[in-house]
């Protein structure tokens, strides 16, 4: 779904245009906040809520490194954001 949205995003919204979230979500049949929440994880951008934070922590207890956690986040997303 990840590459069919990008693909989609690439086709018709060239650089530096922004993406109408609305087409897209029609386009894939899903929920438009969701595809901006996976737009922005494509980017490496995640909204911290206490839910993910909460994940991050039960993660870090079962040994995983900060590098691994955040490819399970978003595959963009580096060690460095989730350490912060």
């Amino acid at each position: 779904m990840v590459d069919q949205m990008k693909a989609f995003i690439a086709d018709n919204y060239p650089a530096p245009a922004t993406p109408n979230f609305r087409a897209v979500s029609n386009y894939m049949w899903i929920n438009r906040e969701d595809c901006i929440h996976m737009s922005d994880m494509l980017k490496g951008n995640i909204v911290w809520t206490d839910e993910i934070k909460a994940r991050v922590v039960d993660m870090c207890r079962k040994g995983m490194r900060y590098k691994d956690i955040g490819k399970q986040l978003s595959p963009n997303l580096s060690a460095a954001k989730v350490v912060a």
